[in-house]
């Protein structure tokens, strides 16, 4: 008879647990990339009195048998993974995923966590941050003169900034899928961790391999239908009983008769339990504190467990009490919890002598590698990948922002650059840890790196169409990562040119500020040249344009034929025409 309490139990747990389930989706019905989930259940063990096809007394086989059922469970809850809808926001920081994939999140501890939720922001440094100020990986930075955002399908980053006309790529949004996320364990915040059952992250770039892509403007929105789930809320009455609220009360009420017949019958039940039940005692005693080093917490590792019969013994050592905490940390574990497993796992209670202090400390075993460390590693990663002159590269600081704990094992690590890594201003290294070869965290580790090199600058003022002497320029060292790119590092890329506008002096010339000198103008004679399979003709023209410049091509009246063509300039004197 307390089986069958017991039983009865099972149901009505099983049943309130789906209800929780189910108020969780509506309440998160409005909060972006919320993936809705859904209960799923199973029998429990059955206990086989008489197993079928066993000799009966009429020396024949049982066809059928005797099994007795222990309830039902539940299984576990299952993340459902579709789309949502998209809702239109006009914001340039708000990011939709359309199709598979999640973006990366730094948490402050700096593991890696993985989210749908689009909706970003950018903190006092110019980085893409989610609501909570949460870092994005691979981490981005906006310019704080950019006048616009732009991402592409593809993830690509674009910003138009002040003074120019054309917009820059910053960088890349980079996806991470899993082949089983119905397994990511979900930790709030619109968050996720990797675990056994989701298997190892893929990264990849959206739009490429199956992945998604980027729409951008857009937010998705939870993936729950309001009107599936209030179905299981609804009271019945004869015109509006739902398949699925039958159901639901049927498991959950059936119940109800089950244990008022056994608690009538109980007292007769125990009475006779106690005279036709005996066993073999077992002693359990709890350690105040444990310390593991494996992913579960296992009775036998925090109690000894003691008896005659050594295969229970052994069978109640290998009890799981529940998961170990994160290296480095510790949970308790309270006497009342123990014996919740133990009745979970079918011991019967009455023939067990349970000494356990109140709580146990159980902590996790954990090596520790320090930051200083890990900024080593860095450092001589930097010097042994960089592009540049080693003799005028200076690493003026590497961040990481905490130790990192792991399991005891094996440890080994592997830094990867984001793609285009210039090695040069502020750069991110992803490092990747695995203990015993399986892949437990990753952390960002960012370095300032300074690449000096010597640019031209001019020493004084220059006025517009002034040609550039040796006496208006200098060589000056500049850290290349606190300038703009394509600037002039020859002097003799400037030398006889001129200014196409007013410089100030100081400023760091590029190939936009200069341009050569006009050669020929407006009525000047010069000699216009023709070649073709070997053959040269000449005649002479006078240029009909204001002005030309070395290589321009520019309108010339032939003095024979009175007629205009267009010619490249040589020289001061001469033109060629192009066949």
């Amino acid at each position: 008879m307390q089986r069958s309490l017991w039983i009865a139990s099972t149901g009505m747990q099983a049943q309130t647990l789906n209800i929780d389930v189910i108020a969780n989706n509506l309440a998160n019905v409005n909060t972006t990339g919320f993936k809705r989930s859904r209960a799923d259940f199973q029998d429990l063990l059955y206990h086989t009195m008489k197993s079928a096809g066993s000799p009966s007394s009429q020396n024949s086989d049982v066809p059928t048998g005797i099994q007795i059922g222990h309830g039902t469970r539940p299984a576990g809850t299952q993340k459902i993974f579709s789309q949502g809808d998209y809702q239109q926001t006009q914001n340039e920081l708000d990011i939709a995923i359309e199709g598979d994939g999640f973006f990366q999140i730094i948490q402050p501890n700096g593991e890696v966590a993985y989210s749908r939720a689009g909706s970003f922001k950018l903190d006092s440094e110019g980085r893409i941050v989610t609501s909570d100020g949460f870092l994005m990986e691979p981490e981005l930075a906006i310019p704080a003169d950019a006048l616009s955002i732009s991402v592409g399908t593809d993830g690509t980053i674009s910003v138009l900034q002040a003074g120019e006309s054309e917009p820059t790529e910053v960088g890349a949004i980079e996806l991470v899928r899993f082949i089983n996320p119905a397994g990511l364990e979900s930790i709030g915040r619109n968050l996720y961790l990797p675990s056994k059952s989701s298997g190892e992250e893929v990264t990849g770039t959206p739009g490429e391999d199956g992945f998604g892509t980027i729409a951008q403007g857009y937010l998705e929105m939870s993936n729950v239908s309001v009107v599936e789930e209030m179905k299981c809320f609804r009271w019945p009455t004869i015109s509006n009983v739902r398949g699925d609220v039958l159901n639901f009360l049927r498991a959950f009420f059936l119940s109800f008769p089950v244990i008022t017949v056994v608690s009538l019958t109980l007292p007769f039940s125990l009475a006779w339990s106690s005279l036709a039940c005996s066993s073999e005692a077992l002693f359990i005693e709890g350690f105040k504190k444990a310390e593991i080093s494996d992913a579960n917490i296992l009775l036998g590792k925090i109690c000894t467990v003691t008896g005659k019969n050594a295969g229970k013994v052994e069978k109640i050592k290998g009890i799981v009490i529940g998961r170990a905490p994160l290296p480095g940390n510790a949970r308790r574990i309270s006497a009342d919890y123990i014996r919740l497993r133990l009745k979970q796992a079918k011991v019967d209670l009455k023939r067990v002598h349970l000494q356990v202090p109140d709580s146990i400390e159980v902590s996790r075993a954990c090596v520790t590698i320090s930051r200083e460390e890990i900024k080593r590693a860095v450092s001589d990663y930097i010097h042994a990948n960089i592009p540049w002159d080693k003799d005028r590269v200076k690493i003026r600081k590497i961040h990481v922002s905490s130790d990192v704990t792991l399991p005891k094992g094996n440890v080994s690590y592997r830094i990867e650059p984001l793609r285009n890594t210039d090695f040069k201003g502020k750069v991110p290294f992803p490092i990747h840890f695995k203990v015993n070869g399986l892949f437990q965290k990753r952390i960002l580790a960012t370095a300032e790196i300074s690449v000096m090199t010597d640019v031209v600058v001019t020493r004084k003022s220059l006025r517009r169409y002034g040609r550039i002497e040796e006496d208006d320029i200098e060589l000056k060292e500049k850290d290349l990562s606190k300038v703009r790119s394509n600037v002039i590092t020859d002097p003799e890329e400037v030398l006889g040119k001129r200014a196409k506008r007013s410089i100030a002096a100081g400023t760091i010339l590029r190939p936009g500020h200069i341009e050569y000198p006009p050669m020929v103008k407006r009525g000047d004679v010069v000699l216009v040249v023709a070649r073709s399979a070997g053959l040269r003709i000449t005649a002479l023209g006078v240029v009909n344009e204001r002005e030309g410049r070395l290589g321009e091509r520019i309108k010339v009246k032939n003095l024979d034929s009175k007629k205009n063509i267009y010619a490249r300039v040589l020289d001061s004197k001469t033109v060629e025409v192009d066949f």
